[in-house]
């Protein structure tokens, strides 16, 4: 992975507490975007910008930059709903799924990812984790996710989305 300098990296964070602190006044003001109430489309957007951009500087994505454009009350059930329409508009989870580049605290993508990549890739999946296997093995799914974010990477470098 190529090092950013501190000006690339600190553009990026700029960019999205800016985008994050817009979307959380509308949102939780109910407020409207153009004259227009702002809807999941919106919200959806701009959690896809926000994937685009980690890939682009070859960055991950915690899930608690994607819970804050969230109102605190709004089910999880929305939040990742929303994340997967996001993900689909980068691109066929079949092909590349852009949500590996969210994080939890041990570096790997949350069970949404695996949950996605089993049903949209079941022989990448058995391959690496087992036939008939529940998907536990820490080693394995970081193999998973190291490739599939490999992946994601040389996608975003050559412009592809």
């Amino acid at each position: 992975m190529k090092k950013l300098d501190s000006k690339s990296t600190g553009v990026f964070h700029l960019l999205y507490r800016v985008a994050a602190v817009l979307l959380r006044l509308i949102f939780s003001a109910g407020m409207s975007l153009w004259g227009c109430r702002v809807r999941d489309n919106e919200r959806i957007n701009a959690i896809a910008v926000l994937l685009r951009c980690a890939a682009k500087t070859q960055r991950f994505v915690p899930y608690q930059k994607l819970h804050t454009l969230f109102l605190h009350e709004e089910p999880l059930t929305l939040r990742y709903r929303a994340l997967e329409d996001a993900i689909a508009l980068l691109g066929d989870c079949a092909e590349l799924d852009y949500g590996c580049l969210m994080t939890l605290d041990n570096g790997l993508p949350g069970d949404d990812f695996f949950n996605r990549f089993k049903r949209h890739r079941p022989h990448e999946f058995e391959a690496v984790m087992g036939y008939a296997s529940t998907g536990r093995s820490v080693i394995k799914k970081r193999v998973i996710a190291e490739a599939e974010r490999a992946r994601v990477f040389m996608h975003a470098a050559h412009g592809e989305t």
